[in-house]
């Protein structure tokens, strides 16, 4: 409460509190926080009802001291891990060349890629919890794939929408990364964990039955060796949520985005040459994901990464046949709890109300909620978050200039359909919602969609 009048009497503008919801009761104040205000992931409500500033000095004050606690997690996120963030082409260069270094998409996880982070509290309070089968994660679920694959509006408008769940804003590569920063993600987790634990305590003993739900977004998390070792070492509680699309709208979409990112580093720093990726037809097959910046074609085998769960037999030739032969993964994650949630990007902008409703309820029981309406996921088709480019590269990939690419996405868009049909659903580690709505997005990979326009 010092540092809150500090902050008013030097005109800092840092406030504990930014906004309250103030009345009236009855005129969709729930509805306003779950499904508007809390739909950015730059913005936090806290859960069920809060009275601190109506309340005796020593609840004020403990109101106050939670909210502090919030922002110095928040802070931290920001000192830490969002550095980068300011500059979202290098980034993303720099991640997709450590994890990229063969060209592949479909690397390959090798007996000696499990990672022993060193000693920390946070860290080693995560590996306490796994040996005591204490369900109380750092991190409950992430989004690890695929770029371009409606993963912000997956986070902001769905995810992100209820008052039980919280998505770090922006992307974070946590469990790729050095052991160092691998450390104060934990660090950062950790904090935010114990900041609602403390309004879970002090505020919400009645409202708040169930623990908070933290996650993030890493759409290239797939891909990554470091991560999928981190995963079935540190957190074999953890639950994966996947997006993907029809690989030739991928392929014109990241084009697009990748031209952009270019155009907009070229706008900063126009004293250096401006970049251009090659014509799509160079873009195929795996020599020339590093030429293309990660858009080729190799990317758009979906189906390849998911195979690194070990979640099949993979011992017929047919399914060998379907995974080019790529080597199988040495790790084992049917040794542990992770489970999946699989989504076809089209899902989310779904217009038929029963089917959008069922993948609410789906996606709440995922992620362990109750279906009680101030734990429930909303999915907000109305809202769609868009990062996309005003200028296109590739203005219609309908064009005959783009049509060898077509045909190899068609030849990848039908292998990782039918090896996601015949063997991956087959486990009940992986989840989908409308199971035969979802089989007929992904029947259509098998098909040039400029065929039938």
């Amino acid at each position: 409460v010092d540092k809150e009048k500090k902050n008013r009497d030097e005109n800092d503008q840092d406030s504990l509190i930014d906004f309250v919801i103030f009345g009236y009761e009855k005129c969709a104040t729930s509805f306003l926080y779950a499904s508007f205000l809390n739909s950015s992931s730059y913005t936090f409500v806290a859960p069920g009802e809060r009275h601190y500033l109506q309340k005796s000095d020593s609840e004020f004050v403990e109101g106050m001291s939670y909210f502090q606690s919030l922002k110095d997690s928040q802070q931290r996120g920001v000192d830490n891990h969002d550095k980068e963030a300011r500059n979202q082409l290098e980034k993303k260069e720099e991640v997709y060349t450590e994890n990229n270094g063969d060209n592949s998409a479909a690397k390959n996880i090798s007996a000696n890629s499990a990672i022993v982070p060193p000693s920390s509290m946070a860290v080693d309070k995560e590996k306490k919890n796994r040996d005591e089968n204490d369900q109380d994660s750092l991190i409950d679920f992430v989004i690890f794939g695929y770029e371009k694959c409606a993963t912000s509006f997956l986070y902001a408008s769905f995810l992100n929408s209820s008052s039980y769940t919280f998505v770090a804003p922006g992307e974070r590569h946590y469990l790729q990364k050095s052991d160092s920063e691998f450390v104060e993600g934990m660090s950062y987790f950790q904090s935010l964990k114990d900041s609602q634990q403390r309004g879970v305590d002090n505020h919400d003993k009645e409202a708040l039955k169930l623990s908070i739900k933290n996650g993030y977004k890493n759409p290239i998390g797939i891909y990554s060796t470091k991560a999928l070792s981190r995963i079935e070492n540190y957190f074999p509680d953890l639950k994966i949520v996947i997006t993907m699309r029809h690989p030739i709208h991928w392929f014109e979409s990241f084009y697009n985005f990748r031209e952009q990112a270019f155009r907009t580093q070229y706008r900063k720093h126009p004293e250096t040459p401006r970049k251009h990726l090659p014509p799509s037809h160079e873009l195929i097959g795996s020599n020339n994901c590093v030429l293309g910046h990660g858009v080729c074609t190799e990317r758009a085998n979906f189906h390849i990464p998911l195979s690194n769960f070990r979640w099949t037999s993979m011992q017929s030739q047919h399914e060998l046949e379907l995974l080019n032969h790529h080597e199988q993964s040495s790790l084992n994650f049917n040794n542990t709890n992770v489970e999946l949630f699989l989504i076809e990007q089209s899902q989310l902008y779904d217009s038929n109300i029963t089917r959008a409703q069922q993948m609410e309820n789906d996606m709440t029981s995922f992620l362990g909620l109750s279906q009680g309406s101030d734990q429930r996921l909303s999915l907000q088709t109305e809202v769609r978050t868009n990062h996309g480019s005003n200028i296109k590269a590739i203005n219609d990939i309908c064009d005959s200039e783009h049509a060898k690419v077509r045909e190899e996405l068609v030849r990848v868009g039908t292998k990782a359909s039918e090896w996601i049909k015949t063997y991956f659903l087959a486990s009940s580690r992986v989840t989908v919602s409308s199971k035969s709505y979802f089989l007929e997005l992904i029947e259509k990979w098998k098909y040039d969609p400029c065929l039938f326009v």
